[in-house]
């Protein structure tokens, strides 16, 4: 009894500690030279994947999966949730105008807006064509004056207000933590909220660009 407790102790120190944020560097200007080269050095890849971990919490629902993010050219790209054992959750590929979802209990929805497909399946909302430039630190859809930005040059923050449509919602990106892959800082920690209460941390461990 004496083990099992304290495992449970250390399960929920582990997940607090995973979940916890980092304070903030200081913040610069748009026009700074290093934030400048970082951003056009990014926004015009198109092709790249990730691998990782995925949370989601929300008011229905919460559960955390490995996923896998691979971007073939704009908006095109296969977005996989799955098991410790390969097994798959949820598999979406998404092409301009058309996009289908498949999910492991064997649902399969289909339509021309990609986000709405995750809404009805999920029950969480996320612009996901921005989403692509967001996983990457770029702030595609977003005015200079809702973005914060490191010294060291990379995103700190986003907000991002949605249309007037039925996800006219405002989310906030965090990047909480960077590393370095193929000579660039590359987010390993997003945190994106939005004002329904939800919520998604992704914690990723490969980019491949």
């Amino acid at each position: 009894m004496k083990n099992k407790y304290f495992f449970l102790v250390l399960f929920v120190f582990v997940l607090s500690a995973c979940d916890s944020q980092r304070a903030p560097q200081a913040t610069t200007e748009w026009d700074d030279p290093l934030w400048q080269a970082h951003y056009k050095a990014l926004k015009p890849i198109q092709k790249f994947s990730l691998k990782g971990r995925i949370g989601i919490s929300n008011s229905q629902d919460s559960f955390s999966s490995n996923f896998r993010w691979q971007q073939n050219a704009f908006q095109d790209f296969q977005f996989r949730m799955y098991g410790v054992l390969g097994n798959t959750y949820v598999l979406m590929n998404s092409k301009p105008n058309w996009s289908t979802l498949e999910t492991g209990d064997d649902r399969f929805l289909e339509g021309p807006d990609a986000s709405i497909l995750i809404a009805k399946t999920m029950s969480w909302t996320i612009p996901l064509n921005y989403l692509s430039d967001w996983i990457k630190g770029v702030p595609t859809g977003v005015g200079q004056d809702q973005i914060a930005i490191n010294q060291d040059g990379t995103l700190q923050t986003l907000n991002y207000q949605g249309p007037s449509t039925s996800f006219e919602h405002t989310y906030t990106v965090s990047y909480e933590k960077y590393k370095v892959f193929s000579g660039r800082p590359m987010p390993t920690k997003i945190r994106i909220t939005n004002t329904l209460g939800d919520k998604i941390i992704l914690s990723i461990r490969s980019w491949e660009l």
